[in-house]
């Protein structure tokens, strides 16, 4: 039995319970020659039953309940899927780190310039895709500061998409490590230069930009999300 129909059958009984109890009160004071009923009280108890199950009827006809939101979740790095095994792992070889600058990765060196533009395009995108969304704000949650850095924010602190900006270039080059949250959305770092967005739509504009930038935004859950 659907809610709906639990709702009319509801509905039935109690408008049925009030016509009895109506059919039965009026026999009564026909029996008695029209004089009221000794008490009043338990006549008025009698209608509350019906009454509460008209009401409940009604509420389930009308109760809609809130949709679940349904979040879409992005990995945005500069690693080309078709570059990937059949288990998904990165074959070609690729630099993965600040680190990396001065040295070779299929006969290219990593120059100061390509890492920064490649940075830049990291959080340009991640900037896009958070402001698409309609997200304005978002925490630091789970921060690791081993290497002891001076940081001007700390757990929980609420920071404005600019200001996540700079927080996104510095995880990135490995400064310290967390994960940037709100209701509705995120921005996730892992190991190897991987980016994952959460928003609470699908951003087509923020998809265009991190293309245009060189990078491939992609459908994929993100591996960081806090177990509940």
């Amino acid at each position: 039995m659907t809610k709906r129909d639990t709702g009319f059958l509801l509905i039935g009984l109690g408008i049925g319970l009030t016509l009895a109890l109506l059919v039965i009160n009026e026999v009564f004071k026909s029996l008695i020659g029209g004089a009221r009923l000794e008490s009043y009280s338990i006549d008025r108890a009698m209608i509350v039953i019906p009454a509460l199950l008209l009401l409940a009827g009604v509420v389930l006809l009308l109760w809609k309940p809130r949709r679940q939101r349904v979040m879409i979740e992005y990995r945005v790095t500069k690693y080309d899927p078709a570059l990937r095994d059949a288990r998904g792992a990165y074959i070609a070889d690729e630099w993965t780190s600040m680190a990396d600058i001065g040295r070779e990765f299929g006969g290219v060196v990593l120059t100061d310039d390509e890492y920064r533009r490649v940075e830049q395009a990291y959080i340009n995108s991640a900037v896009a895709f958070l402001q698409e969304g309609g997200l304005n704000s978002l925490t630091v949650k789970g921060l690791e500061n081993h290497k002891e850095h001076a940081l001007e924010f700390g757990e929980g602190s609420v920071l404005s998409l600019e200001q996540a900006g700079d927080i996104i270039r510095r995880i990135l080059r490995e400064e310290f490590w967390c994960r940037l949250e709100c209701r509705g959305g995120f921005a996730h770092f892992g190991w190897d230069y991987y980016m994952y967005i959460g928003v609470p739509h699908r951003c087509p504009e923020a998809e265009h930009l991190a293309e245009g930038l060189g990078l491939y935004p992609e459908k994929f859950t993100s591996p960081y999300k806090e177990k509940s």
